[in-house]
This record gives C-alpha cells, structure tokens and sequence, in this order.
C-alpha cells in the first residue's frame, strides 16, 4: 500500500506542480515523440492557404456571399469560429440562449426561426457544449443556422439582428451589449487581415500571402481560450498513458464504471488485473469541483480498497488547489497523488512497479 508517510506534502507538492505547461510543452518536458502535433501545424498551413486564396475573391461586405461562402467550407467555418469566436464554447452559450427563445416562442419568422425550425425537426435543442458543437456542424440544416450566426457577428451586426429576430429582443439590452462585445469585436482583427490580403492582392503577391498565412496560423492556434490545446491534439490522460507505457506500465483508457463513475486511466497488472484507477485533474480550479471531487474520490477509495482492493491515484496538477490546501491535504493523506513533474512520476511508476 501507498504509505501515507510516502507521500508528497503540500510544500512538496507545491514545489512539483506543472500546471503551467501547455500539452506540447508537457511533451516536450516528458521528451515524448511531437511528430503530430507537426502533422496538424501542417495541416492548418495548407487550409489557411487556401483560405486567404479564395477570401480575396468575395466582397466580405455582402453578407450573403460571406454566409454561402461558410456554408459551402467546412474547414472555414471552422477558422471563423476559432479565431473570430475565440472558441466553441461562446457559440455554445448563444446556442443555449437562443434554445431558450425559441422554445417560449420568442423568434420571429424569418431565417433564424426558419434555421432553428430545421434543426428541432430532429433534435429537441440546440448543442451547448464544444464536443456536441462539432458533431452538429457535420449537418447541414445546423451549419445553416451556424453559418448565419457567423456571419451577422462578422458583420458587426449580430445583436442589431437578435433585436429584430426575438420578440421583445429590445428589453434584454444589457444581453445585446454583451453580444457587441463578445461575439462582434473579437471580428475585427480577422476582418483587418482579410482586407490588407485583398487591397495586397495576397492570392498572387507571394510575400504578402506568406505573411498572412503566418499571422493567421498564428491567431488560429494561440487567440482561442483553451483552443491551442484542443487543436495540438493531446488529452492529458493520453499523455499519462504514453509515458507510463514508456515507462513499462500496462496503462490504458478504462470504458467501464467503477463505483458508478467514469475513470480516466486504469493501471494493470502483466496478467491484465486491474490494480490502480486514476483521476486526472488537470486545471481544475473550481471550488465546487475541487470539493466535490475531493469527496467522492476519498469516498470511493474507501469503498474499493475494502471490496476489491483496488487503489485510487490522482493526477493532480492545478493553480486552484494551491490555494485550497485543506482540500489538497485532505487528498494527499487518503490516496495517491502525484503530479506531471519528472521527479513525481517517477516515484509514482516505482510504486506501480512493487504493485503490479
């Protein structure tokens, strides 16, 4: 069994804390191979060149060519959304908004209702969450609806238009405000770039569209919150399996519930007996989250170390839990904790090695 003497101590812990690194940064840290994120990096290139060459061709002004021009581009909705939105989650949030309009029979008639309409025809709401988002985007009925929403933001027009597409859109003014900000000034530097590649004639000027490819790469990969992460392809429980496996552990993704929830990484033995399950919280800084994983985590621990005699490990690396150390102690003294630093895992797969 982990001893508890054996364990970190919150100033140990402090001292191992990683959660500054981005996942390439984690990887090149763990000296794990990088090669796809190269592949993505690529791949974006090769899309955004393409981009700037057919974005120079419309009259961005037009808001029908702007909305077909989405419509018809998978790849550039995609980098609409990215860089103008800054992520998924923004158009979550509208989604979730505009759902709850529409179910109370707030839309007017036109192509909003007309767009929603389409999409409740074989759905009961709007996707609100990224995962969800994307999947839609796939359906054309929804990518309507998207690339409408889009283009109004590109615009600068959006909230005028939720004013004039919900009934008594004008009493929630301060929600319209907030529709300005977020979802129509975030455009503006996306709209400033598209301009000098068309006054720079950037599909034929060969070092103007280099410029331009570099600057959008750029606002794609590192503007989003949250969204470099997503777009340099890694979860942090797959960066964990890797180096574990690297490191001679029989580590894998776990498709089964154990005590009723979902486990992120489980820890066999040569023989394929499960011996340790692993939580990984990453960037976990809120304080109902913290507390109620804390609890269920110990509770948990307790329930399988007396049934199945299985152990319970948390990878947990994350600003708020140094600044909730009664909730970090309390999971330091009843189970596995370790974090991504070199020195931490080491001593966390030689423990797995006298267990398994």
């Amino acid at each position: 069994m982990w001893k508890v003497e054996d364990k970190a101590n919150i100033r140990d812990y402090t001292l191992l804390n990683t959660y500054l690194l981005s996942p390439m940064l984690l990887r090149n840290y763990l000296l794990l191979d990088i090669e796809k994120d190269t592949k993505s990096k690529n791949k974006n290139n090769a899309i955004i060149q393409k981009f700037v060459e057919d974005i120079v061709k419309i009259d961005i002004k037009n808001e029908w060519e702007i909305e077909k021009f989405l419509v018809e581009n998978d790849n550039y909705l995609n980098m609409f959304i990215t860089i103008g939105l800054s992520s998924y989650e923004l158009l979550g949030r509208l989604n979730l908004y505009l759902s709850k309009k529409y179910e109370n029979g707030k839309v007017n008639e036109g192509k909003l209702k007309e767009y929603i309409e389409k999409y409740y025809s074989k759905n009961n709401k709007l996707p609100d969450k990224s995962s969800e988002l994307k999947k839609a985007l796939k359906r054309s009925d929804y990518k309507e609806l998207v690339s409408l929403i889009v283009t109004k933001a590109f615009s600068g027009v959006l909230s005028d238009f939720l004013r004039e597409s919900l009934i008594n859109g004008d009493i929630f003014d301060s929600i319209l405000k907030s529709i300005k900000k977020e979802y129509e000034k975030p455009f503006e530097g996306l709209k400033e770039i598209i301009n000098i590649a068309k006054d720079n004639n950037a599909a034929t000027n060969e070092a103007i569209k280099s410029n331009i490819i570099n600057l959008l790469n750029f606002m794609y990969t590192y503007s989003s919150k949250g969204q470099s992460k997503a777009e340099e392809g890694y979860k942090y429980e797959d960066i964990l399996i890797e180096y574990l496996t690297k490191n001679g552990i029989n580590a894998k993704k776990i498709n089964k519930k154990v005590l009723g929830r979902k486990w992120d990484v489980a820890i066999y033995d040569n023989k394929e007996n499960l011996k340790i399950l692993v939580e990984v919280m990453y960037m976990l800084t809120t304080s109902s989250g913290q507390t109620n994983k804390r609890k269920t985590i110990i509770r948990c621990a307790e329930d399988l170390n007396k049934t199945q005699g299985y152990e319970i490990a948390v990878l947990m690396d994350g600003a708020g839990w140094l600044s909730r150390t009664s909730d970090a102690q309390e999971l330091l003294s009843k189970v596995i904790v370790f974090t991504f630093h070199k020195e931490s895992l080491e001593k966390f797969v030689k423990y797995i090695k006298t267990r398994c």
